[in-house]
């Protein structure tokens, strides 16, 4: 997958919780763009827990992610200055 498409939909407003699958058939639910750093080569996920940080990260390899599919069912507000 091309970073620039997880980087278009980490940005979108309001954001849209969105899944990303991965070759092996995994799948990782990314719910806030907070918890998320993309490079060219990897993404960088924070692990979602009840609390406001992380219980860790998960680094997704660029070239395991075969597509990304958007949540509006799952819809997170992102209020401006959090």
């Amino acid at each position: 997958m091309h970073p620039q498409e997880i980087q278009t939909a980490l940005r979108r407003r309001p954001f849209v919780p969105f899944v990303l699958h991965l070759s092996d058939g995994g799948t990782f639910l990314v719910r806030s763009p907070e918890f998320c750093l993309l490079t060219q080569h990897a993404v960088y996920a924070g692990i979602d827990t009840p609390a406001s940080l992380p219980d860790g990260i998960v680094v997704l390899d660029m070239g395991h992610i075969s597509r990304l599919e958007c949540r509006p069912d799952k819809p997170v507000v992102v209020e401006k200055g959090e």
